[in-house]
């Protein structure tokens, strides 16, 4: 008599007949595919919001390179309403 390998305790008992088999194999090639399109939807997602983090990053920084030009042109700029120019060695 022949011995049958040992299934190991981990492993799914197998399908009875081909036919559930296929539907097996058909289920898990479906539910693979399902995990795959999330992964893929994450993976874009997460890209995205990378991609709008630095876009956001360099509209801030822009905006603050110019508050600190303006900041720099002031003082030497006159005053319409007073009519003197600002003095920055105070």
């Amino acid at each position: 008599m022949v011995d049958q390998p040992s299934k190991p305790k981990y492993a799914r008992s197998g399908a009875d007949n081909p036919r559930q088999g296929r539907m097996a194999v058909s289920k898990y090639v479906t539910e693979s595919q399902k995990l795959r399109e999330k992964a893929t939807l994450c993976w874009r997602a997460a890209s995205r919001l990378q991609e709008m983090t630095k876009s956001s990053k360099r509209f801030a920084e822009a905006k603050l390179m110019l508050g600190f030009e303006l900041a720099q042109r002031l003082p030497s700029q006159k005053d319409p309403r007073m009519g003197t120019i600002y003095n920055t060695n105070i």
